[in-house]
């Protein structure tokens, strides 16, 4: 019989792993801040440009959202008098035609609302993954300059992104395995009681 390993022991065993990729990062990027004093100038530019983009992308985020906002405003407006004049046909006990009437309305006008703020909505999407991106290259700009001044660290970040892919992969498949053993359990149970 094979070796039973669980999702917690997997999991914790992979942090200790990465704790101690972090740690050795960490100590080499120590050492060279120690032994190079114009590190934060040779980092500023890099550094520069992923605040840059930060505030960049953030200002388009709120952006967008207020888009959102404003495309919804008139249909949250109509939505807001559709359910006052429900909730007054219901307390006024008004023929239960007018009640599904209000409530059709409501359906209509809920659609209506989702139509008009979907383009914005979706721009929203798209702008949040184009700054992902940005920011995720921005990073690896920086680790890529850290690099180029201290060759020990290429290593160490390959072994820190090999480790993470490990444990995501090994997780997945604990994942997996639990949900097979959940589905067989749900299987053999109602087979017993039929």
């Amino acid at each position: 019989m094979g070796e039973v390993s669980s999702p917690g022991a997997d999991s914790r065993a992979g942090e200790t792993t990465l704790r101690a990729d972090h740690k050795a990062i960490y100590d080499e990027l120590a050492k060279l801040k120690a032994s190079d004093a114009n590190l934060q100038a040779e980092l500023k530019p890099v550094k520069d440009k992923l605040a840059a983009d930060r505030k960049a992308g953030a200002a388009t985020l709120r952006a967008d959202q207020k888009a959102i906002f404003d495309a919804g405003k008139a249909d949250r407006t109509l939505l807001q008098a559709d359910y006052q004049k429900l909730h007054t046909d219901i307390a006024n006990k008004a023929a239960q035609s007018v009640i599904d009437a209000d409530k059709a309305k409501i359906k209509t006008d809920q659609a209506k609302l989702a139509a008009d703020i979907k383009p914005a909505q979706d721009k929203l999407k798209a702008d949040q993954t184009a700054l992902k991106n940005t920011l995720k290259a921005d990073e690896k700009a920086i680790q890529d300059k850290l690099v180029s001044l201290d060759s020990k660290l290429g290593p160490l970040y390959a072994k820190l992104a090999s480790d993470q892919s490990a444990l995501n992969t090994k997780l997945a498949a604990d994942r997996a395995k639990v949900k097979a053993d959940q589905d067989k359990l749900k299987a053999d149970l109602a087979a017993l009681k039929t």
